[in-house]
């Protein structure tokens, strides 16, 4: 799951890169007139150097300053070429509702591409996180995981008994007392004095 996680941020990129790429090379085919797979070269070229910029600007020195250019120029053309796209798929009665959606669908992407490119870069910055079950299978975690819910249940019932036991022992210490003859701690001195001591004054 951790390396899941540690990859999203390039997953969710790739999904909205997708999209991007789909309606830039539409709308470079209708608006430019490009074809012959020109239009979708130029989507993805366009779409993968927005997050490739992005990505490299957590590095200092040249390469980031290289990188913040790239990104700047990239990200406009196709946060612009985009809303273009999005402004000219409306309807001709629109409301200002519509506009805002379409400026959103046409800006947005481009942004939340920069954002993960960045983030996906700090990511794979952050120190390696140890998998002790890394190798096993689905069923040979689960059975770890009930190993290790069995033995903390018993571990609090031990502890339950020893400390059940414990004051049931100083509860029978209480209930004793001692005899006046020998000292000794019994539960019924009557008994103990009749049964132990008669037995040695009869002799």
């Amino acid at each position: 799951m951790n390396k899941l996680m540690r990859k999203s941020p390039i997953i969710v990129a790739v999904v909205l890169m997708l999209v991007q790429i789909s309606g830039l090379a539409m709308y470079a085919n209708s608006a430019a007139g490009m074809s012959d797979g020109r239009q979708w070269a130029f989507a993805v070229a366009l779409e993968v150097g927005v997050f490739g910029a992005a990505y490299f600007i957590r590095y200092k020195g040249a390469i980031r300053w290289a990188a913040l250019s790239v990104l700047i120029m990239f990200l406009s053309v196709s946060a612009t070429l985009n809303t273009f796209k999005s402004l000219r798929d409306l309807p001709a009665n629109h409301d200002e509702i519509a506009l805002v959606s379409a400026l959103i669908f046409g800006i947005v992407p481009s942004l939340f591409a920069t954002v993960l490119g960045v983030l996906q870069a700090y990511v794979e910055g952050l120190p390696p996180i140890k998998d002790t079950h890394a190798g096993d299978t689905p069923l040979m975690q689960v059975y770890a995981i009930a190993v290790k819910a069995l033995r903390l249940i018993d571990a609090r019932m031990d502890s339950a008994n020893v400390a059940s036991s414990a004051h049931n022992a100083n509860q029978a210490h209480d209930d004793m007392k001692k005899c006046p003859q020998c000292n000794a701690w019994v539960h019924n001195v009557g008994s103990h004095v009749r049964w132990k001591h008669g037995k040695a004054v009869t002799k």
